[in-house]
């Protein structure tokens, strides 16, 4: 294969850091990186033999600090890397170790406005981290404290407009205050019947969709099964897909 192609074919993220370079998220293969403006790709990947590498090929997301450090949520821990230095920092989970990671497998990051990352994971938990300390900080709904943030994968982290955290799982979107960190709102989808069916069987509530527009959140939605309608139903109450 060719040394200076796309290292696999799955790709699992994209991102681009502030000098344009363009870093792919693999399953299986690792980083490709390039310069939009050239067709070759560089590769960084896992090497066994060395501690200075990336620790896992999968790499499920990546994001910059406001150092120009690129972190990258992979199937074995956090990583961190210095492209001025090219030196790699690893942070796993540690049984029975306070302020390590809760979870290996990650599937999601991203940096708050006070500059710590929130790591969502496979299993469902999600890890506030501090890149100045090292430590995590497992975040929990007052509810069930005992319990993982999710029951399932934690897909994406992104910030808000306000400081606040989104959170998307296979359970529902949550909104969580950085600071203090605290639930605001959470919507899932609610399980109820209509004359044509089992609406939740193949769309959104519309009632959820207005929780939303009430906070003056854009909407953008995607389905792939709508009602014979046409539209998103709820007790009668339509909203127009566009």
């Amino acid at each position: 294969a060719d040394p200076q192609s796309m290292s696999a074919d799955e790709i699992t993220t994209l991102f681009q850091d502030r000098s344009g370079l363009l870093w792919v998220g693999t399953a299986g293969g690792g980083i490709s990186r390039t310069a939009l403006e050239l067709a070759n790709f560089g590769r960084l990947i896992h090497e066994p033999l060395s501690d200075n590498s990336l620790s896992h090929n999968s790499v499920l997301d990546i994001a910059e600090d406001g150092a120009g450090r690129v972190w990258m949520a992979t199937f074995e821990g956090l990583n961190r890397y210095d492209p001025r230095s090219e030196t790699w920092q690893h942070y796993r989970h540690e049984p029975n170790a306070p302020g390590t990671l809760a979870s290996d497998r990650l599937q999601s990051l991203a940096l708050d406005p006070q500059g710590k990352l929130w790591l969502g994971s496979v299993n469902g938990d999600v890890d506030i981290f501090d890149p100045a300390t090292g430590q995590a900080e497992r975040l929990v709904r007052p509810e069930q404290p005992e319990l993982k943030f999710s029951l399932y994968r934690v897909w994406r982290i992104a910030p808000g407009n306000d400081g606040a955290m989104w959170i998307a799982a296979e359970d529902g979107l949550y909104l969580v205050d950085s600071l203090p960190r605290a639930l605001k709102a959470q919507f899932t989808l609610d399980d109820f019947e209509s004359p044509g069916g089992a609406v939740h069987g193949y769309g959104l509530a519309a009632s959820q969709l207005a929780r939303l527009r009430e906070k003056n959140i854009p909407l953008t939605i995607c389905v792939d099964k709508v009602a014979a309608s046409g539209g998103i139903r709820r007790d009668g109450a339509a909203l127009p897909l566009i």
